[in-house]
């Protein structure tokens, strides 16, 4: 395939969207095919697995369960414990 196709000529791209890649300086295949953008998610830094459960369990809210963390809800739903005598 020749990477110096300009754009213009993929029928499959509406000219809309043709605009909107010049405007981004892509006027071939060549230019689309190594355009990078200067946002991006970083993957290299990964976190624990355990990190990611401690958060969602402790940290984060939750909507369905009014608000509360998973922790506080189990916690705040727990049955009262008889005391062993």
């Amino acid at each position: 395939m020749n990477l110096e196709i300009p754009i213009e000529n993929f029928t499959r791209i509406s000219s809309a969207y043709q605009a909107r890649l010049k405007n981004l300086g892509i006027l071939t295949m060549r230019d689309l095919i190594y355009h990078f953008p200067f946002r991006y998610q970083d993957f290299s830094a990964r976190a624990d697995i355990a990190d990611y459960m401690g958060w969602y369990n402790a940290a984060r809210a939750h909507s369905r369960l009014g608000d509360l963390t998973p922790d506080e809800h189990y916690f705040a739903h727990l049955p009262a414990l008889a005391m062993a005598a």
